[in-house]
């Protein structure tokens, strides 16, 4: 077993897909992501992956909203890794496709990422660019070529990340387990 410490409890994310779905939570979903700065914390200041995550869910078309609020969940259990580099780890993208397939099956998702979800995702990036990251950064850097949204970033305290998380997954017909509250 190769168990990792949660917010609220353990979980071996390596394990059997039984065993995975039995420890999902949204609460650790919520609270992990919103302690995870973007970028492998390269930006101006703290950005979480929750606030990215209530942003894509926000801008997607409603029938695809919740599946933007989770487009990052494996994130939760694994880190959030910059792009270019999750291409270069050998097994990473079938252990992170396990996961997803788990979060998926959990909350009754897609099994596959819809392609408008990938469009905003992208589009976001562009925008997280312009306000998080120093505008003499390298021109060369190959970034998504799609139109920005046009949205201003300003981020989020860790604690407003989580509880706009948790607000979302309400407000989409999620449900959270009272006995799961924050400690």
């Amino acid at each position: 077993m190769s168990y990792i410490q949660t917010y609220l409890g353990k979980m071996d994310p390596l394990g059997d897909i039984d065993d995975i779905l039995k420890h999902i939570s949204i609460v650790d979903i919520a609270h992990s992501l919103a302690m995870k700065c973007r970028y492998g914390g390269h930006c101006r200041q703290f950005y979480s992956v929750a606030q990215h995550s209530v942003l894509v869910s926000k801008f997607t078309l409603p029938e695809f909203a919740m599946d933007g609020l989770l487009h990052d969940a494996e994130e939760a259990y694994f880190s959030d890794i910059p792009r270019p580099v999750k291409k270069m780890i050998p097994g990473w993208e079938d252990m992170i496709d396990k996961m997803k397939a788990a979060i998926a099956a959990k909350f009754k998702l897609s099994p596959t990422e819809p392609e408008h979800v990938k469009e905003i995702d992208d589009r976001i990036l562009i925008d997280e660019r312009k306000w998080l990251m120093r505008p003499d950064s390298d021109p060369d850097l190959v970034w998504p070529n799609v139109e920005p949204l046009g949205i201003k970033i300003k981020p989020w305290p860790w604690q407003k990340a989580e509880s706009e998380f948790l607000n979302a997954f309400r407000r989409l017909g999620g449900t959270i387990d009272p006995s799961l509250r924050r400690r």
